[in-house]
C-alpha cells in the first residue's frame, strides 16, 4: 500500500479569535497563499507519481469535509484527476472554544500534552478520542494507492494508529507545514517519510 498524508494549505485563519467570531471552524477557507500552496503541492504530487510509476487509475482520494481541506483537495484533484471522497472521521480535532486560552496554538499545546492525552474535558475532544475516531478510518482503508488531505493533529493521529506510535510520540511530533506531504510505501518503507516539505 502507498499512502500520501497531506496537510491542508494555509487558511485565512491568521487571527484565530477574530475569524471564529464570524465563521464556524468548518467554513474557514483558503487564503490566496493557500491556493498557491495547493497548486504547487498538486504539481509536485503529479510529477512524483509519474517519476515513480505510481498508477492513479484505481487510487483513492479522501478528504475532511471542512472548507479548507475541500478546497485543498479540489485543487490537487486538478492535477491527479482522482475522484474525491469526503469522510467525517477526518475533520479537525473538535473543541468548544476554551475561553481560558486566547489563541488556538496555546490551546492545542496544553490539550495535546502527554498528561492530557487520555483526559476527557468540557473544552473539546481529547487526543485519545481523536485517535479512536481516526483509528476507525484507518482500519477501513482499502486500495493500493491512497491520498488523504486533512488537518495537522488528525494526520498525526492517523500515523499514531497505523504505525502504533505512543502518546509520547504524538506530543513530541512537530507541527506539519501547510501542504506538507508524508508518504509511506509498504514495499520499501518501515515508517512515513517527508517527500514534500510544504510551506
Amino acid at each position: 500500500m502507498k499512502i500520501f498524508f497531506i496537510r491542508s494549505a494555509e487558511s485565512v485563519n491568521d487571527d484565530p479569535d477574530s475569524i471564529r467570531k464570524s465563521y464556524p471552524e468548518y467554513k474557514i477557507s483558503l487564503s490566496d497563499l493557500g491556493v498557491e500552496q495547493a497548486n504547487r503541492c498538486g504539481k509536485f504530487l503529479k510529477e512524483f507519481c509519474e517519476k515513480n510509476n505510481i498508477p492513479l487509475d484505481k487510487a483513492l482520494f479522501y478528504t475532511s469535509p471542512f472548507e479548507r481541506t475541500r478546497e485543498t483537495a479540489d485543487i490537487i484533484h486538478d492535477y491527479l484527476h482522482i475522484p474525491i471522497l469526503e469522510d467525517i472521521a477526518l475533520v479537525e480535532q473538535l473543541f468548544c472554544g476554551d475561553e481560558k486560552y486566547k489563541d488556538l496554538n496555546t490551546w492545542y499545546k496544553h490539550y495535546n500534552s502527554t498528561s492530557m492525552f487520555y483526559r476527557e474535558s468540557k473544552y473539546g475532544e481529547s487526543p485519545f478520542e481523536l485517535a479512536m475516531r481516526t483509528k476507525v478510518f484507518m482500519n477501513s482503508l482499502k486500495g493500493k494507492v491512497v491520498f488523504i488531505v486533512s488537518h495537522n493533529y488528525v494526520i498525526q493521529s492517523l500515523l499514531l494508529n497505523y504505525f502504533h506510535y505512543s502518546p509520547e510520540w504524538f506530543r513530541k511530533m512537530e507541527m506539519l507545514n501547510n501542504c506538507e506531504v508524508l508518504y509511506y510505501d509498504s514495499e520499501i518503507d518501515n515508517k512515513e517519510r517527508v517527500i514534500y516539505e510544504g510551506e
